[in-house]
């Protein structure tokens, strides 16, 4: 049962406001919401909100606003990938990431600490496109990779920081679907730049498309309706909070208490994400905590619920590829 855990550095950290929680709620309920709207939302002028924005800007907590992408409404699976290096000097750790993000299909690579060292996910619509990307990483990289572990997610709810900002902790849900789409090219050129700035103007991504504002403002609504683009949510950097962010992966001495298990964590303001894959977890979890005391306290607290065969708590370090698409056929 792994349990390694790295604690984040301490430094200066931002103490937010009312007004500042407010603020970044109404971001969580609509990440494209006008300047105007958002302080008339938190009872300022539009210069204070212009202002609020731009500080949590620079402190390094709002990093971004992202649009939360469904990709199996567009017909992709995801499949991740977990690795545990061998010694590697860091000049050959820089050459796996060169690699890696080279990948049309990577849509997430994040950095760990604890058990495992990177996590790749990879969106395709077939298994044999994936089986080649999979088996030439691994014949490229294979004698440096002393663990790995591969895992299909079926399904991610992504909640609002409710422990940090208050207000309802209802997901966002991706993965579930009744019928696929296919992704235009003009589409894909549409989401690409909301993924670069999802409070981006739509004339702003007509500009940079060479198309209509009209056509990107039909495309937009489009994706939302056939449940493609499922909304706008704040990318944030917890650690300026002096927040760890953990991830926490569980298997059960009874699969069937798993419905039960995600019931509790529903309950539970500090989780942030609950996955659901095919593979060696029957459940997973992200969630912050100020120390690594409460999270424990949060697991012993579901052990008295389930009976919990193994767990492992992983530490998020850094997200190099976030929330990307692949690439898309002109």
């Amino acid at each position: 049962m792994g349990k390694n855990i790295v604690n984040s550095q301490s430094s200066d950290h931002l103490i937010l406001d009312a007004k500042d929680r407010r603020l970044l709620l109404a971001l969580f309920e609509n990440g494209r919401a006008t300047t105007t709207a958002l302080a008339k939302k938190i009872g300022v002028s539009q210069e204070v909100a212009n202002y609020r924005l731009s500080r949590l800007k620079k402190t390094g907590l709002l990093k971004r606003v992202i649009p939360i992408i469904n990709l199996a409404a567009l017909g992709y699976d995801t499949f991740r990938l977990q690795l545990r290096f061998g010694p590697m000097n860091e000049a050959t750790k820089e050459k796996f990431v060169a690699q890696a993000v080279r990948t049309p299909q990577l849509s997430w690579f994040v950095r760990l600490a604890g058990p495992w060292d990177v996590v790749l996910l990879f969106s395709s619509q077939s298994i044999q496109e994936f089986s080649k990307i999979y088996n030439e990483l691994i014949d490229d990289w294979g004698t440096h990779i002393d663990e790995k572990l591969l895992t299909i997610v079926t399904k991610i709810q992504h909640f609002p920081p409710t422990f940090l900002l208050g207000g309802t902790h209802n997901p966002l849900i991706v993965g579930t679907n009744t019928q696929r789409h296919a992704l235009e090219p003009n589409q894909a050129k549409i989401l690409k730049q909301l993924l670069f700035d999802g409070r981006k103007p739509l004339l702003e991504i007509a500009r940079e498309t060479s198309l209509s504002m009209a056509t990107v403002k039909y495309h937009v609504e489009l994706l939302q309706k056939r449940n493609v683009l499922l909304g706008f949510r704040p990318l944030l950097d917890y650690k300026t909070l002096q927040y760890d962010y953990f991830k926490v992966t569980i298997e059960l001495q009874n699969p069937n208490e798993r419905q039960q298990l995600e019931q509790r964590l529903l309950a539970n303001n500090n989780i942030v994400y609950i996955t659901e894959s095919l593979g060696k977890y029957d459940l997973e979890f992200e969630c912050c905590f100020l120390t690594v005391e409460e999270l424990l306290a949060c697991i012993e607290s579901l052990k008295r619920t389930v009976h919990i065969q193994s767990y492992e708590i992983i530490f998020r370090n850094e997200e190099l590829i976030v929330n990307a698409i692949p690439e898309v056929e002109q």
